[in-house]
């Protein structure tokens, strides 16, 4: 358990008031600044997909590469097998373990 793990009790209770109380200072702050600028400024330390290696399948396209994050419009970044830089706005993603 929870408890055991961190040698404390910790109560239900306490556990969603923690949890409530950061998603919404989580929310305040996203609405007091842009959405853009909270977004991209909080995006890599949540890109699961960073430095990953996919395939984006874009209509009957398909580009491999490794993700480089999001632009500052929000399109997908990745860098090609060549070192070429490509954006993507839509499309399908396979990650390639």
């Amino acid at each position: 358990s929870l408890s055991d793990e961190i040698n404390k009790n910790i109560s239900v209770n306490e556990i969603s008031a923690r949890l409530i109380s950061t998603v919404t200072n989580a929310y305040v702050s996203a609405m007091e600044s842009s959405i853009d600028s909270y977004v991209m400024t909080n995006w890599p330390k949540y890109d699961y997909l960073k430095n990953k290696n996919i395939t984006v399948l874009n209509g009957n396209k398909k580009e491999n590469g490794k993700v480089r994050g999001l632009d500052s419009k929000g399109n997908l970044r990745i860098i090609t097998k060549n070192n070429v830089e490509k954006t993507f706005s839509a499309g399908e993603i396979t990650i390639n373990f």
